[in-house]
């Protein structure tokens, strides 16, 4: 945020980059002008909001080309909702070192929804029957707060699998 004129508001200043080919920067228009219907850039938090976003489709439109499952973000959802439903997945395969410790479903969904991060009885359940997905989730604050509080219930899962290992938009 910097200062316009002399005591004046405070406005986002961004650097930029340019995009390494015109289907990534198609991309990205088409992501951001989606973004844009229903917000507005004027504070941290809206970028932080749009940064997470065009993270996620970069890794997600990633994915997609090498053939590789995804999951898509929920209309009206927070971004870390992705990281939740990914590791409800994991979870359920006991994958990645996940091994069961609640007595139940319901039980692993209430201990997430008493964290903040709502979560149906039904979802574990249903997990089961979906594909795991890995490499999928962008590395944001939001996501890694997330990431945070699963390996401090799981610490010796290996949970970064879930995180992207690149997301187009970290510092070439």
């Amino acid at each position: 945020m910097i200062a316009v004129g002399a005591g004046g508001p405070e406005h986002i200043a961004l650097d930029t980059r340019p995009w390494a080919t015109i289907q990534e920067f198609d991309a990205a228009r088409a992501c951001v002008d989606g973004w844009r219907r229903e917000n507005c850039l004027k504070t941290m938090s809206d970028w932080q909001s749009l940064n997470g976003i065009l993270r996620f489709n970069i890794v997600r439109t990633q994915l997609r080309l090498a053939g590789k499952p995804t999951l898509n973000l929920n209309k009206g959802q927070p971004l870390h909702d992705v990281l939740r439903r990914g590791f409800l997945r994991a979870y359920a395969h006991q994958a990645l070192g996940l091994t069961p410790s609640f007595r139940s479903y319901a039980a692993l969904a209430a201990w997430l929804t008493e964290l903040g991060y709502p979560t149906k009885s039904s979802e574990p359940r249903s997990a089961k029957s979906q594909e795991l997905v890995l490499s999928f989730a962008p590395k944001t604050d939001d996501i890694m707060a997330l990431l945070t509080v699963l390996k401090a219930q799981f610490p010796e899962a290996r949970l970064e699998s879930l995180l992207a290992t690149n997301d187009g938009l970290s510092p070439r």
